[in-house]
Order: C-alpha cells, then structure tokens, then sequence
C-alpha cells in the first residue's frame, strides 16, 4: 500500500520552505528557456539511461552525491543519470542572471510524497550539478516504532510544555520511537520530522504531534516547532 502522509505531516513542506534562506532557491532567478541548440546538448547526456522502476532514494544516497564548490568538478547529468537511472522529469530553465541554460532533474515516488531534485547548469558543453534538494526521505539514523514497541505519551500539555532547542536522541528518550521519521532539505537547509500517531499508523490523523528539528550550524538537529493534533 503507497505511504500516504497524515494532515500533519504535509505542514512540513510549508515549514522547510519557510526556513528556506531567501536567495536560495533558484526558481527565484530561473525562467522557462526556449529550444536552443542547448536542448539538444542535455538530451544528448540521456542517451542510453535506463528508466528508473523504483524509487530507492535515501538520505545517504542523496548525501552521497556533492556539490563542488568548482563548478567543473561537480558531476555532470550524465554521471548522475546513468549512476541513479532516468529520473521521472526533465525541465529546462533559463538562469536570469547569466542566461546560461539550467536543466532540473527530479525523481519521484510512486504516490510523489517523496522526491528528489537536482539543478544541472550548462557550463563547457556539459551540464553540471549546481544544486540539489529532497522531500520527505526515511532517516535510518532514527528508528521507527514497531507495533510491539510503541506508546503514545502525548496530551496537548505536554506539546505545550515541551521546550524548544531539544535533539532528537533527547525526544526519543522521554516519549519514545516515533510513527514516523523523515527529512526534506534544500542545498544546506536540512530538517528532521518527527510524527508520533496514537494507533502508530502513518496513514492517521487522529491524535497527532509533529516534531520538526532544524540543522544549526554545528550540524546537529534541534527542536524548532512543535504541533499536536488531539481530536478525542
């Protein structure tokens, strides 16, 4: 059955965004790019890649490709095309700034939830990855519950109580293993979403708390917004 997130995880999208620095997101300085000679070059770089049947995205498969502060050095759409498979869209931009052409590539879930994104920029005859982000990928470092081992010690006063500035480990330790554990991230923009679901079914909306940790600059997650949902 495809994961279908509660209520309470989709405000997650709104919050990443929300913490999205301004000037990070280059759909702010992209446009629609009208057929070029330079079309052809990104549709030259597909030749050969093999579609994509499932979608295996992790944090560390994701975090395994960089970015390289050298633009020549980050790997090209063809490296990550026929490392990773064809990915469900192609879209080509303009980049406002210098015009050069701008090729964004993203994978998706079967129910799209989850997706993975990369920015490609043309530059030297090839398109090179200049940045990157995901939605909603399962983070091994944090275990879910099981049926056997979950309990859900939450009321609206404690979702009050709780003090912002906590780590997960800390979370885990006073109320358990949640329903669920995920994180969306844009370039360095990363956060960790908690959803703790009385019956621990991800489907579920009612009575819910959504936990959301943001990466500080130390690289640790700590606990920036909370939200409960009790509807019995």
């Amino acid at each position: 059955m495809p994961y279908s997130p509660p209520l309470i995880l989709l405000v997650a999208t709104g919050l990443y965004l929300s913490f999205t620095p301004k000037g990070s997101s280059d759909e702010a300085e992209i446009k629609p790019h009208e057929e070029t000679a330079k079309e052809a070059s990104y549709l030259s770089e597909l030749k050969n890649v093999t579609e994509v049947k499932d979608f295996n995205w992790t944090v560390d498969s994701y975090d395994a490709i960089v970015v390289s502060d050298i633009e020549s050095q980050s790997p090209s759409l063809k490296d990550i095309s026929e490392k990773y498979g064809r990915a469900d869209t192609y879209k080509e931009l303009e980049k406002v700034s210098d015009g050069r052409s701008v090729v964004v590539a993203t994978y998706y879930s079967e129910d799209y939830v989850q997706n993975v994104t990369f920015r490609f920029i043309y530059s030297d005859g090839i398109y090179r990855l200049y940045s990157k982000n995901f939605a909603f990928l399962p983070d091994d470092t944090y275990p879910v519950a099981t049926d056997e081992n979950f309990n859900f010690n939450w009321n609206q006063e404690k979702v009050d109580t709780l003090a912002l500035g906590q780590k997960p480990d800390e979370i885990v330790a006073d109320y358990g293993l949640p329903t669920d554990a995920s994180q969306v991230a844009f370039d360095s923009f990363r956060q960790l979403i908690f959803v703790y679901q009385e019956d621990n079914d991800p489907t579920s909306t009612v009575n819910s708390v959504q936990l959301n940790f943001t990466q500080d600059e130390f690289g640790e997650f700590v606990l920036t917004s909370k939200e409960g949902v009790f509807r019995d």
